[in-house]
């Protein structure tokens, strides 16, 4: 996927946050899962499925979406937009209900939709990000949009939680001391301590700017974009 990555970089990793505003409204959601169908084959709309499996309340946002909170084990789809729709530089996050560590400082789960690229038409292109930060572990689970299920080999998963080890230089602390967030103020320098220690931590996600060989690409329909996942 290196090659393909490199396509991508300049408006997803590459870039970073710049230029979103990471405010909205949010949707107060109940403890029980949504409905499993809610992301729904075939229907002609890409569809983002958010699932909490932190053990705490995690608020989710990010770009064309009504932000929400989502309590542990629930889940919420957000629709994007239909499966043709040309859609590039979307990024999505989550934080710890009450504990958002602000802009630039979160994990991403970044996305490029319905490419043409490399003689692939309407591809989407896809990764984790922790260029600028690492706040929650996160996968992304993209689903084939002919058959439904998983598109073989493209998921991308960080289960580990990076905040205990977090170098002391990149440790960002909220009021009461507390570490929420790990960031590298280096990002384009792969040999920085932050940058060595989130690609020694997680090998599915950008470490720094210029890690391509990270992306991930398929004829996607819908999407899950996973807090905190078991694998």
């Amino acid at each position: 996927m290196k090659a393909y990555g490199v396509v991508l970089i300049t408006v997803l990793s590459g870039v970073g946050c710049a230029g979103m505003e990471e405010t909205g409204e949010f949707e107060e959601l109940g403890s029980e899962p949504q409905a499993l169908g809610c992301a729904v084959k075939g229907d002609g709309k890409t569809t983002l499925r958010f699932i909490n499996r932190c053990g705490f309340n995690v608020t989710f946002a990010g770009n064309n979406i009504s932000g929400g909170n989502l309590a542990s084990g629930a889940e919420a789809c957000r629709t994007i937009g239909s499966n043709t729709d040309h859609m590039i530089s979307k990024r999505y996050w989550g934080f710890r209900q009450g504990e958002d560590p602000g802009f630039e400082h979160h994990s991403l789960a970044e996305f490029g939709f319905n490419e043409n690229a490399f003689g692939y038409a309407s591809w989407d292109w896809f990764n984790l990000s922790y260029v600028d930060a690492h706040n929650l572990p996160l996968k992304i689970i993209p689903y084939d949009l002919g058959t439904g299920t998983t598109c073989t080999g493209q998921t991308r998963s960080c289960v580990k939680d990076l905040l205990p080890g977090c170098p002391e230089t990149g440790k960002l602390r909220n009021a009461a001391g507390k570490v929420i967030a790990c960031v590298s103020r280096d990002r384009d320098n792969p040999n920085s301590t932050v940058a060595k220690y989130f690609d020694a931590s997680c090998s599915q996600s950008y470490s720094w700017s210029g890690d391509d060989s990270v992306m991930a690409a398929c004829n996607a329909e819908d999407f899950d974009i996973v807090f905190c996942p078991l694998n």
